[in-house]
């Protein structure tokens, strides 16, 4: 039984346990508290996850604060803002920083001429510049500093006043978990930590007489999402990644107070529904930021004898034991592995790379589509690089491993790829000539979806 359809259990279990219906503080908590039970769930179950969200120094958190203070009071104090974005992850294109999915539609639509304000979290921790956009961008460390301050003021009395509607939620969990051991204190906290920040966005966009809201990947904004939806605004999430099926993140019943107005895809291969929203409310958007950068990328100084290796945290472990085999058993080839950014190395990976003169780790802060077109050859697992690379007609190869199921988003797309199963077939794959079909995965940007979502 392969994840999604574990997932597909799992859900029947939420559904009638009767989390969705539990109530903490006003507040249908389980369709927020839902993505934390499941990754705990999955992890019970053998499954691992890894995050890397950076070291700071304090100077640096101290400086971002006061930045972000002085960012938050001028907003408050003496601007409106139809319209708010909420940045996902930053990438370096150029020289300059950006989130590909919000600065490339500022860019090219009437969003540039609008009141505007574009919030942005401390992305591991720090803020990147130079910055597209930076005149309207505006840090959230303040907030969030603030929001963790409150949350902690308030526990206990959080934890004494929805004592029982808490306990009523534990029932329910203890059916869906079977026995999975899962931290109640530590659920307790992300809770409060939702109810205080959701009031503070409800009181910040209320301010602003905001009446829009546009962000990609709902994980990133959902007290934003929820705080949009009570003050009435019109939100729209932007596609961020490849949905292959049902996912932890979207797979969840509908709640018109969790849920985005609508959808953009940035391309028409993937199911119009697999992302948490109605049908009719999924647009084709295409991808802004590939009309941004098609003056930038370059095919000089290709690396014709590496290897792009493309890491996942999901698959993290076992793709290292098996990159270090294929490194040592073809010595003339380099192997240049790019970390997920949210993807810390254990010191086993980090041995493996130490000890193995044929393997290198890459910047993974450029973004990918400036750095593809420097390889010809790709391998890695089912992640959206996989399909950006065939889309641009680099050689592509998908591990087919006993610890890996290829997954396609079409049946016909595995004539774009190469399955690697062994040693033997990797060869192969070396040695084939590049004929496989190409595959569309991105769709060109069409500027009047977005430009009519302002007009509502």
């Amino acid at each position: 039984m392969n994840q999604e359809q574990e997932l597909d259990i799992l859900l029947e279990k939420e559904i009638s346990s009767g989390c969705y219906d539990k109530i903490v503080a006003g507040i249908e908590i389980y369709h927020y508290l839902y993505r934390f039970v499941r990754i705990r769930y999955f992890e019970g179950n053998g499954y691992k996850y890894s995050g890397n969200y950076g070291d700071v120094s304090w100077n640096k958190k101290i400086k971002f604060y006061f930045i972000s203070f002085f960012q938050v009071l001028k907003l408050l104090l003496f601007e409106k803002a139809d319209n708010v974005l909420h940045v996902f992850r930053l990438y370096e294109t150029n020289g300059v920083y950006l989130d590909k999915f919000i600065d490339p539609i500022v860019e090219f639509s009437e969003l540039k001429n609008s009141k505007y304000v574009i919030f942005e979290p401390a992305i591991g921790g720090v803020h990147r510049m130079p910055r597209l956009h930076k005149d309207r961008v505006v840090y959230t460390d303040f907030i969030d500093f603030v929001a963790r301050v409150i949350r902690k003021i308030t526990q206990s009395f959080f934890n004494k006043k929805h004592g029982f509607e808490i306990e009523e939620l534990w029932k329910s969990l203890d059916v869906v978990m079977d026995g999975i051991v899962y931290d109640k204190e530590y659920f307790k906290i992300v809770i409060n930590s939702f109810v205080v920040r959701q009031y503070i966005y409800y009181v910040i966009f209320s301010k602003l007489r905001a009446k829009r809201l546009i962000a990609a990947s709902k994980s990133a904004f959902r007290e934003q999402l929820y705080a949009a939806k009570r003050c009435g605004m019109k939100v729209c999430e932007l596609q961020h990644g490849i949905i292959w099926g049902n996912t932890i993140q979207y797979l969840v019943p509908f709640n018109e107070l969790f849920i985005p107005d609508c959808f953009m895809m940035y391309g028409r291969m993937c199911p119009k529904d697999k992302f948490g929203v109605p049908v009719d409310k999924v647009k084709l958007l295409g991808f802004a930021y590939l009309q941004y950068v098609e003056n930038i990328v370059s095919e000089n100084n290709k690396n014709n004898n590496s290897v792009f290796v493309i890491s996942d945290p999901i698959i993290s472990e076992k793709l290292f034991d098996v990159i270090k085999e294929l490194a040592l058993n073809y010595p003339s080839y380099t192997f240049c592995i790019r970390l997920h950014p949210m993807e810390i190395l254990s010191e086993k990976q980090l041995k493996i790379i130490k000890e193995t003169a044929n393997i290198r780790l890459e910047n993974n802060k450029s973004d990918i589509m400036l750095e593809l077109p420097k390889y010809e050859m790709v391998v890695g697992g089912n992640t959206t690089v996989m399909y950006e690379a065939a889309s641009i007609g680099k050689k592509v190869g998908k591990f087919a491993y006993p610890w890996i199921t290829p997954i396609f988003i079409n049946s016909s797309d595995k004539d774009a790829f190469w399955l690697i199963k062994d040693d033997k077939t990797f060869g192969e794959f070396l040695a084939a000539e590049n004929n496989k079909i190409k595959v569309e995965y991105y769709s060109a940007y069409n500027n009047e979806i977005i430009n009519e979502f302002l007009k509502e």
